[in-house]
């Protein structure tokens, strides 16, 4: 998940052309970016690998006694926090992959979860599911808000949970997604098929199908068809400052977007 923070990423203007820079030889199962524009790879060997827009590795980190991880925080420019759901544990690494922290929610005496969210002020947020309320705590196990309703998540559960812009993001593996206030009050609902990849107020930028498609409240707008580059079906993507990084699981490719005036 990164910010909308590139014009060619605006409604309405997702560019329709992408020029391959390059492709690195890494098995990865998601790729993520943040604002910075650096790239996150976690690999089929459960390890973190740390690209520039380039490609060049830039570090690494594995652990071989957690399981596979998800990168839920990228927001903040001095840490990056790993969730390990086999073993509901968190870990807090500077942004050189040094572990600075290690939580274990049983030692927060909190249920089992399969997603979690971290937030820049040091909180968590995950979903309850036996009561279908969101929660939010500080790292100490603390509670400091429930949400006043409750949610259902359309047949699915809880998969992904993102804080940015304040607002946190929930997405679930039937399709629907929660954007929800600091208070955990719901702004908007919406169910989209595909992988949701940003957002920046009431615009949505997901991937489905091969494409890149934007979603606002006039309705679809700006499909990107990738189905061509490379001709790979790509499983994972994320946003750059000036193009895309994605995966077919076997590389990683990353483009750069084409003007318009470059195409003419």
């Amino acid at each position: 998940m990164v910010w909308l923070y590139q014009p060619a990423f605006g409604q309405d203007t997702l560019p329709d052309s992408f020029s391959l820079v390059t492709r690195v030889p890494l098995e990865a199962t998601a790729v993520v970016t943040d604002f910075l524009g650096n790239i996150y790879v976690i690999s089929r060997q459960n390890e973190l690998v740390h690209l520039d827009e380039r490609g060049l590795v830039l570090g690494r980190y594995s652990n071989n006694y957690l399981g596979r991880p998800q990168l839920i925080h990228t927001n903040s420019p001095l840490q990056l926090v790993l969730f390990y759901p086999d073993f509901q544990t968190l870990l807090i690494l500077d942004k050189t992959l040094n572990e600075l922290k290690r939580i274990r929610l049983a030692d927060l005496g909190l249920p089992y979860m399969s997603a979690l969210g971290y937030s820049s002020d040091r909180e968590l947020w995950y979903f309850d599911e036996p009561v279908r309320r969101f929660r939010r705590i500080n790292i100490q196990g603390k509670l400091i808000l429930e949400s006043s309703m409750t949610f259902v998540p359309f047949e699915g559960e809880v998969v992904k949970i993102r804080i940015q812009n304040n607002e946190v993001g929930a997405w679930t593996n039937a399709g629907r997604i929660f954007i929800l206030d600091l208070n955990g009050h719901l702004k908007r609902q919406i169910d989209l098929e595909g992988e949701w990849i940003s957002w920046k107020e009431d615009e949505m930028v997901f991937f489905y199908n091969q494409t890149i498609r934007n979603h606002s409240p006039k309705g679809l707008s700006g499909a990107t068809d990738l189905s061509g580059l490379d001709g790979q079906p790509y499983t994972s993507l994320g946003l750059l400052p000036a193009g895309i990084v994605a995966t077919n699981g076997k590389e990683v490719y990353i483009f750069r977007s084409v003007p318009r005036k470059e195409r003419n």
